[in-house]
């Protein structure tokens, strides 16, 4: 007879509960406390630095506008999986 261990004990599931339950209190867009980032005392109290370019982003985008320019166009490009690699060469 096989005896199987659980996947996820008791504790363990506790655990995902108590991250469910604080991944919950955050804000979708910016990930901080949903009360902090909503709260409108705070509205004018945001400041916000230069961006940061994600490099791997911007060649997947010059991709995409490079398929939409040709004569042919793709049907259904939202279902095409685009990625980018580092060229470290």
């Amino acid at each position: 007879m096989t005896t199987r261990e659980v996947e996820w004990d008791d504790a363990e599931q506790d655990w995902m509960r108590a991250l469910s339950q604080y991944r919950a209190t955050l804000c979708p867009l910016c990930g901080r406390p949903i009360e902090v980032c909503t709260d409108p005392a705070n509205e004018m109290r945001w400041r916000s630095g230069l961006p940061t370019r994600c490099h791997a982003t911007t060649a997947v985008l010059q991709a995409q506008e490079g398929l939409g320019k040709k004569k042919k166009q793709s049907r259904h490009t939202g279902a095409l999986l685009w990625s980018a690699e580092l060229n470290t060469s």
